[in-house]
């Protein structure tokens, strides 16, 4: 129902309208400004944009949160990036390319595949480069899983138990599913031949469904082929596998220099750096 308005002049806009009762259902309003109206209009429809952009934001911060933390990224590596290795010799730079390459193409390692080994020496800065690679993949919204060689076969050998909530194919589908794969301390382990098996069981089913593998090693690309196995390693090889050789001197040394805490008082605290 509608009473009859009388004309009203909007100083805002310099313009008149006419001013209505309206009544709907026990309850009223009155008609304003058309151009007043059409502001409110617009700055509610900006404040619903920037409300869900900030939900948005906040929502895709709490997902990579998360999938930090499923992960498996050691904490102290969820930071390391390429951009703050520090690559000083000419090999050091030849095997950062040889990463950033590997980021750069980020589609087509997904697409075929495509793993790569890391070798070289303690502290050389391959968990540096691997957290590098796989912090990447996150931001990318692509699942992460980073272990050890030992803790991918606990996991298997878990399911052995009697009371086990899992099957063995189960975990193995578990990690297949990942997108990113990445085994650290290939080597440390005797090699057996049950061992040689269970790993060829989940790089084959990655290999099968295109996923990529980062595996972590101390030891020497020979010694590598000899403990991972030839079957193992031509699975790495496909897609364009890459190798990337840290083979100088520790690199965590430079890392630890760069971290130090500040200078503290002597007087107070007398104990020497390590």
């Amino acid at each position: 129902m509608n009473n009859q308005g009388d004309m009203q002049k909007c100083t805002k806009h310099n313009t008149q309208y006419l001013r209505i009762k309206h009544i709907w259902k026990e309850k009223s309003f009155i008609s304003g400004c058309i151009k007043c109206h059409l502001e409110i209009i617009e700055i509610q429809r900006k404040d619903n944009f920037y409300m869900k952009r900030e939900f948005q934001k906040r929502n895709d911060e709490a997902r990579i949160a998360t999938s930090f933390r499923r992960s498996g990224i050691p904490p102290r590596y969820t930071t390391r990036t390429i951009d703050n290795f520090k690559a000083i010799t000419k090999q050091q730079r030849n095997t950062l390319s040889t990463v950033k390459n590997y980021i750069n193409n980020f589609d087509y390692v997904m697409e075929k595949g495509t793993g790569m080994i890391m070798t070289g020496g303690v502290g050389t800065g391959k968990t540096h480069l691997a957290s590098a690679i796989a912090n990447y993949f996150i931001k990318r919204e692509k699942t992460v899983s980073f272990m050890t060689i030992s803790a991918m076969f606990r996991k298997i050998r878990e399911t052995y138990r009697i009371n086990s909530k899992k099957t063995e194919q189960e975990v193995i589908d578990d990690l297949r599913e990942v997108d990113l794969l990445i085994l650290d301390e290939i080597g440390l382990q005797k090699g057996s031949e049950s061992e040689e098996y269970l790993l060829f069981e989940v790089l084959n089913e990655r290999y099968g469904y295109f996923k990529p593998t980062i595996i972590i090693s101390n030891l020497g690309i020979v010694d590598i082929k000899r403990y991972i196995g030839i079957r193992v390693m031509d699975r790495l090889k496909e897609g364009g596998g890459k190798l990337a050789v840290l083979d100088w001197k520790s690199y965590r040394k430079q890392v630890l220099k760069d971290e130090r805490l500040p200078t503290l008082s002597k007087s107070k605290y007398t104990n020497k750096n390590l």
